[in-house]
C-alpha cells in the first residue's frame, strides 16, 4: 500500500512472491507480482521511488537517484531469469518516464532481460508484437509477452 511515507507492507509473503502496485510515474497504475529474484532486484527500486515521491522530490531528481543507485551498486540487475506477472486488465503502464506518460496496456508477463534489445529476440519492438523488450540495454530491461485478448495492440512502448 502506498501512503504518505512511501510503500507500506500490508501482509507478509507466504511464497516468496511480492505483489505491489507500482507507480513508476505518478499517473501509472502498475499492479504486479514479483518472484524472489524480482524482490531482490526490482523491489528496492520501486520502494526507493515511492519513498522519494512521498517526500515530494521532483521526478527528475528521482530518475537521477535511480541511475546513481545502479551506478553505485546500491540497485542491481537481476542475477538470474525470473518473471514478474502483470495480469490485471486495468494496467496503466509507463511508456515515457522522462515525460511522465503512462497508458493502458493489457495483461502481460515480464521476464527479466538485463541488457537485452529487441534485435536480440528478432522483435520490431512494437507493443503489438508477440514479444518485445522495454528499457532496452538497461539493467532493468524486461521481455514483455502479452497474454489474453487484452494484451497485444496497446501502447506499451518503453516500460
Amino acid at each position: 500500500m502506498l501512503d504518505q511515507s512511501g510503500y507500506v507492507q500490508v501482509r507478509p509473503s507466504q511464497n516468496g512472491m511480492v505483489c505491489i502496485v507500482e507507480h513508476r510515474v505518478p499517473s501509472a497504475v502498475e499492479p504486479q507480482c514479483l518472484d524472489a529474484e524480482g524482490v531482490k532486484a526490482f523491489l528496492p527500486r520501486i520502494l526507493m521511488v515511492g519513498a522519494m515521491r512521498a517526500k515530494g522530490r521532483p521526478e527528475a531528481e528521482i530518475r537521477a537517484a535511480v541511475r546513481k543507485a545502479f551506478a553505485d551498486g546500491k540497485l542491481r540487475a537481476p542475477a538470474r531469469p525470473g518473471v514478474d506477472y502483470m495480469l490485471s486488465a486495468h494496467n496503466v503502464v509507463t511508456i515515457d518516464e522522462d515525460k511522465g506518460i503512462a497508458v493502458p496496456f493489457g495483461p502481460h508477463l515480464m521476464f527479466y532481460a538485463p541488457g537485452m534489445t529487441n534485435a536480440d529476440i528478432g522483435s520490431d519492438g512494437s507493443p503489438g508484437s508477440a514479444v518485445f523488450v522495454v528499457d532496452e540495454k538497461s539493467p532493468h530491461a524486461l521481455m514483455i509477452v502479452p497474454v489474453g485478448a487484452g494484451g497485444a495492440g496497446h501502447a506499451h512502448a518503453a516500460h
